[in-house]
């Protein structure tokens, strides 16, 4: 073999490698790219559940792929696979599955999300604490008021008086030798201030933060979409539901709806805004 055929031979081989490590860089690229994310979007972790109830697990996946299917476990039990409702799969797959706990004691929910090629997600895993079915989940409950009485004068009768709040009762002076029992009303506990008429309601803007973001009519993936938001869209949010996980948001030129809040990058602090119904 001549210097110059050897040359070209060490020329060819140097090629093919080069084109196979791009090549591979390439595919692992797109490997890599093409796993979907998964969240668990409510409830919380850490939330307490009586026995016999039943949980909602509200779940998004989101994925350059379309995807196709989720499964939901419990405590490393498969509960759901639920494939999407769209034939060839779904960009953002938004989905709530059920369980009803049966035994107390931790319970792990864990959810996989998987693309049309069959490509994994990172498994998203929240822990609930399970309580027996005579340990009611701790609500917030009104303090119990303080007793109320009317003063009573004897020997005369009482007129009729507005009662002030956090004050004595008074009827005015008794006639000489009657007995009387004045008696404090409570003080009721603080409450919502409406806002002045003609006030402005408070906005929080906001930026998309996903490729794709579905609006709905209420705050909950078992409403129906009414639009859809890509990356970096602004909302302008004005009311919330009581656990701040939706935002009723204006967006397209006065259109309303509601977004699941930890897909959008906010300005401020949303938990300040009121709590509205749909």
């Amino acid at each position: 073999m001549t210097i110059h055929s050897q040359r070209l031979a060490t020329f060819l081989l140097a090629t093919l490698a080069f084109l196979g490590l791009v090549s591979c860089s390439n595919r692992s690229e797109q490997g890599t790219a093409a796993v979907p994310r998964v969240t668990i979007t409510s409830p919380p972790s850490g939330t307490r559940l009586p026995t016999g109830r039943e949980v909602e697990i509200q779940t998004v996946a989101v994925g350059q792929t379309p995807v196709e299917r989720i499964d939901m476990y419990v405590n490393n039990d498969l509960i759901h696979s639920d494939t999407s409702p769209v034939e060839g799969g779904q960009f953002t797959f938004n989905i709530v599955q059920r369980w009803v706990p049966t035994q107390p004691g931790p319970a792990e929910v864990r959810v996989v999300a998987y693309n049309v090629k069959g490509v994994p997600s990172h498994p998203e895993a929240i822990t609930l604490e399970v309580v027996g079915e005579g340990m009611a989940v701790a609500q917030p409950t009104a303090s119990a008021p303080a007793i109320t009485a009317v003063e009573t004068v004897t020997g005369t009768a009482v007129p009729t008086v507005p009662v002030s709040q956090g004050t004595p009762v008074d009827v005015g002076t008794p006639p000489p030798g009657a007995t009387t029992v004045q008696v404090f009303t409570p003080t009721p506990g603080p409450t919502a201030t409406p806002l002045p008429a003609g006030a402005s309601v408070p906005e929080v803007g906001g930026t998309v933060a996903i490729k794709a973001l579905n609006v709905r009519r209420g705050p909950g993936t078992n409403y129906s979409v009414v639009g859809n938001l890509r990356y970096f869209a602004t909302v302008s949010a004005t009311g919330r539901n009581q656990d701040t996980t939706w935002a009723r948001v204006q967006y397209a030129s006065n259109r309303t709806g509601w977004v699941a809040t930890q897909y959008v990058t906010w300005d401020a602090d949303i938990s300040k805004l009121p709590v509205v119904q749909p």
